[in-house]
């Protein structure tokens, strides 16, 4: 093999494939006949042979971006509140069921005569047509002395009091100024289904200090508020 190789890397490749080595460098490097390499001119064949041979990268192929599919539409579904119904086991009952005293009231002018003062209230109690539960509520009260401490006047209409002797007095007014107008005054609430109402019923029972004779005030209703559960 003479001359210079022309064609470049395919022609080197297919020239180291088909002569002698020392024939190809010759070529490659422009020296042509016969001439006796030297090492500085073999390594330099060499690379030109290895550049030749190196199998060229692929370029790498193209970054396809898919565009991201719009978000699904955030649905807000508005949440509707639970209400607790806090008279769910409450006891029903009816505007029968109510405490009212009622009748010609009685003009309470002798505060001193037929009084209850220091005899066992569980027997007033009972005059007065509480429960056994309410009887309880009321007793221990008592006996805490679990009430507020207030004054009555003349005018006053107290409620249904009972009497040393046994009788009821509906409607006792006060009609007397001279004496203690001082009394104890106990309270029970609890909840109740009235009329289908969630209501909250006050129970009052009084304790004029002045002859002791205990005196239940008419229930109350008032409404109770709505509440959400948490």
């Amino acid at each position: 093999m003479s001359g210079i190789i022309v064609g470049g890397c395919s022609a080197i490749v297919h020239a180291v494939a088909a002569y002698p080595k020392a024939a190809v460098c010759l070529a490659i490097l422009g020296l042509g006949g016969t001439a006796v390499l030297t090492d500085a001119q073999l390594a330099e064949c060499d690379a030109k042979i290895a550049t030749c041979q190196t199998v060229p990268t692929p370029p790498r192929p193209p970054v396809v971006i898919t565009p991201a599919a719009p978000p699904a539409p955030v649905v807000v579904v508005p949440v509707k509140p639970v209400v607790v119904d806090p008279c769910a086991d409450a006891r029903v009952i009816t505007t029968a069921d109510l405490f009212v005293s009622t009748g010609n009231p009685f003009l309470w002018k002798n505060p001193g005569l037929d009084a209850v003062k220091g005899k066992a209230p569980g027997p007033y109690l009972v005059q007065l047509e509480f429960t056994t539960a309410e009887q309880k509520v009321f007793l221990d009260k008592i006996a805490k002395q679990d009430g507020a401490v207030t004054t009555f006047k003349r005018g006053d209409v107290l409620g249904r009091m009972t009497t040393g002797s046994g009788k009821l007095r509906n409607n006792a007014t006060v009609q007397f100024d001279k004496g203690n107008k001082g009394m104890r005054v106990y309270t029970h609430e609890q909840l109740v289904r009235l009329n289908g109402d969630c209501v909250l019923r006050h129970m009052v029972l009084l304790e004029p200090f002045i002859c002791g004779n205990w005196t239940r005030m008419s229930d109350v209703i008032s409404q109770v508020p709505t509440k959400e559960a948490k």
